[in-house]
């Protein structure tokens, strides 16, 4: 018996849960230096929308996404369950053969969690802002709408994708997993992930309109705590057992590209009488030199 033990260990079928270290939560730090540094140069200028919102155009795409969505929870739903041994590493993607087996309900938690703060983070700027400058809430509730198209629109592509079953969790391949995740419908469908969606979502959306309110600051604070974070979402996914690599990357470009998509088509363009010079300009800079900036 003893012998078989040391066997399957060798070929990696018998993985113990991957424990949660608590020191993870450091990867949140990115974000709260962001967050630091731009209240720190907050000025006490309202902020203006950095995006404008059209009734007849919102009403559209908030209706069309959310029954979109409603189609994708229904494919997502009709997926059959699993039976143990029914698949084979074999059919997994060569890149993603290591993390077969991996399972950490703690990571898994981790994820659920982290998320929520990552994907709303633009929301929760506004709300900050309105809040502690007794300004307009008028770019919280434009924020929040277009969050909330992206979100919708992405979601159902997310679950659509998944209902066609590409490959499995990782954890249906760990005996260490309990046998109902292990043959739950859900679990047969990983690609791609729809945390590291989500996540990349608000985040670029962060990262794209953060940088507005603050012009003192340097966008990389807000780039690199925003994507820092949703990083993080994503390889707690990985180690949880939840999605493979190829999963959490398709879901990070999937969220960016639909946050960066929406981004432009809400944008707010100068209106008549508010001509903007677009391109590179010089400026002289004290006490010697230039400066140069760019206006897109």
């Amino acid at each position: 018996m003893a012998e078989l033990r040391g066997a399957r260990r060798e070929v990696g079928v018998n993985r113990r849960p991957i424990p949660f270290p608590g020191r993870c939560l450091l990867g949140l730090l990115p974000l709260l230096l962001a967050a630091g540094a731009q209240a720190q140069i907050a000025s006490d200028a309202e902020p203006q929308p950095v995006m404008r919102l059209q009734p007849g155009r919102e009403a559209a795409l908030l209706l069309g996404g959310a029954l979109a969505h409603l189609g994708g929870v229904w494919l997502f739903n009709q997926m059959p369950g699993n039976a143990i041994g029914a698949f084979s590493r074999r059919d997994l993607w060569g890149v993603d053969g290591w993390a077969a087996g991996a399972y950490g309900p703690g990571y898994s938690l981790a994820s659920d969690i982290l998320v929520i703060p990552v994907v709303g983070a633009l929301p929760l700027l506004d709300a900050w802002l309105a809040w502690s400058r007794r300004t307009s809430w008028s770019p919280f509730w434009t924020d929040a709408v277009v969050l909330t198209e992206a979100l919708a629109w992405s979601s159902a592509l997310n679950l659509t994708v998944r209902s066609w079953r590409w490959h499995p969790r990782p954890l249906v391949f760990s005996e260490a997993a309990p046998k109902g995740f292990r043959m739950a419908p859900e679990a047969g469908g990983s690609f791609y992930s729809g945390h590291a969606n989500g996540a990349f979502t608000g985040a670029v959306l962060f990262a794209l309109v953060a940088p507005k309110y603050f012009p003192a600051c340097h966008p990389a604070w807000f780039w690199g705590g925003a994507l820092g974070s949703a990083t993080l979402v994503a390889s707690l996914r990985v180690a949880a057992g939840k999605h493979y690599p190829t999963d959490v990357i398709a879901g990070a470009a999937a969220g960016s590209l639909f946050a960066y998509g929406f981004f432009q088509w809400h944008r707010a363009r100068p209106q008549a009488g508010e001509a903007q010079a677009r391109g590179w300009r010089l400026s002289p800079a004290y006490p010697l030199g230039l400066t140069a900036s760019h206006s897109f």
